[in-house]
């Protein structure tokens, strides 16, 4: 059983939480005062099909493979190869 002390005691540290959660949400709040300029709206399909497809690739279609040459890329480890022996692996029949 609880007694009246106690339970006075979580209803104010339960009423506190709630008025910290309200404070922080309503005065804590970052205003969004100056969007960017995005520019004209995104047109209808059949605009975009005219145009081509979208620009998001580099302009020429070859792979720069001077990623390949790197230092970075050559310091890479080649992964060993894991091996098993029936051995290690414990009981063939855990439930004999």
């Amino acid at each position: 059983m609880i007694t009246k002390a106690r339970r006075n005691a979580y209803i104010v540290i339960i009423a506190v939480c709630i008025a910290g959660s309200i404070a922080i949400f309503m005065f804590l709040k970052p205003e969004i005062t100056d969007l960017p300029d995005l520019g004209s709206p995104v047109g209808t399909s059949a605009s975009r099909e005219s145009s081509g497809p979208p620009k998001v690739f580099p302009q020429d279609a070859n792979f720069d493979l001077s990623v390949f040459n790197s230092s970075k890329f050559i310091g890479l480890k080649e992964i060993t190869q894991l091996t098993v022996e029936s051995a290690e692996l414990g009981k063939e029949d855990p439930f004999k």
